[in-house]
């Protein structure tokens, strides 16, 4: 985890955060804590990673990404599919 203030310590996460917010959060209201928590996970599993194209992966999505990373390189490390 990077120092409080430090957003220079990891970048992705930075990164994240920033698009998150602005996509996700500052668009829609909720009721609940539940309501976000289940939200949030719709969005991370249902759009941010399959759907969403990142610019740090050459614009492709992190689960095409993914498989073309397990499928050549890290074949030790990926789940199977």
């Amino acid at each position: 985890m990077s120092k409080a203030g430090c957003p220079y310590d990891n970048p992705p996460m930075e990164s994240f955060y920033g698009t998150f917010k602005a996509e996700f959060i500052r668009q829609n209201s909720f009721e609940t804590d539940i309501e976000l928590n289940k939200r949030t996970l719709d969005y991370v599993y249902g759009y941010y990673n399959p759907i969403r194209p990142h610019s740090s992966n050459g614009y492709v999505t992190l689960a095409a990404f993914a498989k073309y990373t397990c499928k050549y390189v890290y074949l030790a490390y990926c789940p199977r599919e």
